[in-house]
């Protein structure tokens, strides 16, 4: 394989690298807060540990673009943070909300490697996806040591292997015969919604208490009930099969109502997560075997879609959506 040096970066890797300069420059700002404000020793701890690390690796992408002649990104900057301002959220919720961007990061990471061809592009995800699978792993562990963290829920161990001997099997609720209780590949994909769903709720308490534009406040707001509405449902399709719902104490909003992070930081970051979530429930959708439970979660996503595209408007209006770097219009250049 040529030097690197030899090669420009491809449409593909400059998109992903892109993508990524907005995700890293945004985690990093809400980490600094995190850190800045937490008290807990062993929390405090972790939290301030990543601001270095992420700190490296959206660097790391500013100097792949100088070195290709490429503009830097506008991303976020500390003009989107105020660490002077108090706690918006606890200790538990900080090192939550990190561990489920740690899951983002380890999609997107995978997502961009396989378009990568540029060897410092391979490396550079490479080493993302490494990070972000140590941090899940060591966040998690972290809140199971302090309790904050419930695993999914337990299932009575199986004890022989079947295959479907009917067409029922796929059925879902009907007047007609009983549902089947739901399978562990199913409750694997509800229990994530919940666990996505949790931390979004909080996160969007804080973000509409903290908010400066009405619209923007009223924006989250609408968040936070989308959300309870998404655990309520897939709640209660666990319910049905006599299956309990792991919730986890994932940490709490504080009373504070100034902001530590920008209306630009706070809905992209809520943006960022509607995606992830129309995401993991498109893939849950597509493994479920029982009928009903792809069109229940169709609907959500039909919900979570429009929520996302009116965000978009709202970035619009106010300015704060970076446009990601365009092909060459070359109609407009004959023109000239």
């Amino acid at each position: 394989m040529p030097d690197h040096k030899d090669l420009p970066l491809t449409g593909p890797e400059v998109g992903s690298l892109w993508m990524t300069y907005q995700k890293m420059t945004m985690l990093l700002q809400m980490m600094k807060h995190f850190a800045q404000t937490s008290e807990t020793p062993g929390y405090h701890q972790f939290l301030a540990g990543q601001v270095g690390e992420i700190q490296s690796f959206a660097e790391e992408i500013r100097n792949i673009f100088t070195g290709d002649g490429i503009i830097i990104p506008v991303g976020f900057t500390d003009q989107d943070v105020d660490l002077d301002a108090p706690a918006l959220y606890n200790d538990v919720f900080g090192v939550s909300w990190f561990r489920i961007m740690t899951k983002v990061m380890m999609g997107m990471s995978v997502l961009h490697l396989g378009e990568a061809t540029r060897d410092d592009v391979i490396s550079y995800y490479e080493r993302n996806l490494t990070y972000a699978k140590k941090m899940y792993i060591a966040s998690t562990k972290l809140l199971m040591e302090n309790s904050a963290f419930a695993p999914g829920p337990v299932v009575t161990p199986p004890q022989e292997v079947e295959f479907v001997q009917s067409k029922s099997y796929m059925s879902g609720t009907s007047l007609f015969q009983k549902t089947r209780p739901i399978n562990t590949v199913e409750v694997l994909y509800l229990h994530q919604g919940i666990e996505i769903n949790q931390v979004g709720a909080e996160l969007m308490t804080g973000f509409a208490q903290a908010a400066r534009e009405p619209d923007v406040q009223q924006y989250f707001a609408r968040g936070k009930n989308l959300a309870y509405s998404c655990i309520d449902t897939f709640a209660a399709i666990l319910k049905e099969s006599d299956i309990q719902p792991a919730m986890s104490p994932w940490g709490r909003t504080t009373r504070s109502t100034r902001a530590p992070f920008s209306d630009k930081l706070m809905m992209y970051c809520t943006n960022l997560l509607s995606g992830f979530s129309l995401g993991s429930n498109a893939i849950g959708t597509s493994f479920s075997m029982r009928t009903d439970l792809p069109m229940k979660m169709t609907l959500i996503a039909a919900q979570i879609y429009d929520f996302a595209k009116d965000g978009g408007k709202l970035m619009v209006k106010y300015k704060w959506m970076e446009e990601p770097f365009q092909a060459e219009d070359r109609a407009a250049l004959l023109k000239t």
